[in-house]
């Protein structure tokens, strides 16, 4: 086996702020993995909008048919349960500079995986469409898209690849039951359930998770939201990535994930200005910018390393064995599979999602 790094498409600037993008894969080899690159400049200070908030769908079809779906913050969560480790980003608040992150979309178990990798000769017409549409605060004309290919040679054609597939998104309300209609097509390596809601903890927007098999036949999961945390913190994480902040006097800002974050740089443009934050655990910390007399100040600029659990508000359930196909959850022995999520906070947006290994074509 021989491995080959293809530049598909070079980092480009779109010619509009909103669009859809469509990029062909003219490969013949198996791919193991494809990292896009988004980049977007921001206009003035801009809090809580990286890059990948920009990408409201990544999609990898071929004709009228999908075989991966995600939109840019579900895509970022994937890529660090599937590598174990946060994409490589640059998140910069600061005015006139860029945001950027790379967002990987692997095909197998691990990086170089014979048995599951895209396979893009099976199809006529292979494509990785991404819907974009930039934020208020980015500078118009600065939206850059760029795809790479890790390639293998030497090896046979695989005929499944691993693929995530957005089931369902609805907001939530602040009581009851939602109930999705999982597939029952092929199995299940992962399910993610994304719930975020700006401003607030991920802890209280689902209370409970429970799925069914044809009507309580087989039940695999019916827990409170604190037990399958607990669970989930086992099999993943945690993770880490640095972010250069822009700090008010006192600020509510998002971490992406539920964790701490630790200045590793304070101080600002003005000597003897004072930074400091805290974040009790939950996906939001508290950050106050003050000068040794005490009085606050705005737009302070410091450092901080985030680290924690369920990045982008996601958290991720490993069927079976991380490596072992023969464990993963065969949904085709069922009719019907309902997932019931108890809502506890209105107006949160709730993805569920699934990984599967799915054949081409």
């Amino acid at each position: 086996m021989r491995f080959r790094e293809v530049a598909i498409l070079d980092d480009e600037t779109q010619t509009s702020d909103s669009g859809t993008k469509s990029i062909s894969i003219n490969l013949t080899d198996p791919i193991t993995e494809l990292i896009l690159r988004v980049d977007v400049t921001n206009t003035a200070v801009l809090h809580n909008t990286p890059a990948e908030t920009i990408i409201d769908k990544i999609e990898l079809v071929d004709g009228g048919r999908t075989y991966w779906d995600l939109i840019g913050e579900e895509a970022v969560a994937a890529a660090c349960f599937d590598l174990g480790k946060y994409p490589n980003a640059w998140y910069d608040e600061s005015a006139g500079v860029g945001q950027s992150i790379s967002i990987p979309i692997t095909f197998g178990r691990y990086l170089g995986d014979p048995q599951f990798a895209f396979n893009p000769a099976a199809l006529l017409n292979p494509q990785l469409r991404i819907t974009y549409a930039k934020a208020s605060g980015h500078t118009t004309g600065t939206v850059k898209l760029g795809l790479t290919a890790r390639v293998m040679e030497g090896i046979g054609a695989p005929s499944q690849a691993l693929m995530w597939h957005r089931v369902e998104a609805f907001l939530s309300a602040a009581s009851g039951v939602h109930r999705v209609e999982m597939p029952v097509d092929y199995p299940y390596r992962r399910m993610a359930i994304r719930s975020y809601y700006q401003g607030l903890q991920q802890y209280n927007t689902l209370t409970r998770y429970k799925m069914s098999c044809d009507e309580g036949s087989f039940i695999p999961i019916d827990l409170a939201q604190w037990e399958l945390y607990d669970i989930v913190k086992q099999m993943f994480g945690p993770f880490e990535f640095t972010s250069l902040i822009r700090f008010d006097e006192t600020e509510l800002r998002d971490m992406w994930m539920e964790g701490n974050a630790v200045m590793l740089v304070g101080g600002a443009e003005t000597p003897g200005i004072n930074i400091s934050g805290y974040s009790s655990n939950y996906s939001w910390f508290w950050s106050r910018a003050y000068n040794e007399a005490g009085t606050g100040q705005s737009d302070a600029k410091g450092i901080c390393q985030i680290t924690g659990y369920f990045p982008h508000s996601t958290i991720c359930y490993q069927f079976g064995l991380h490596d072992d196909p023969a464990t993963w959850f065969n949904v085709s022995d069922f009719k019907a599979i309902d997932l019931d999520l108890t809502q506890g906070e209105v107006s949160c947006a709730v993805s569920v999602l699934v990984q599967q290994p799915r054949s081409m074509p």
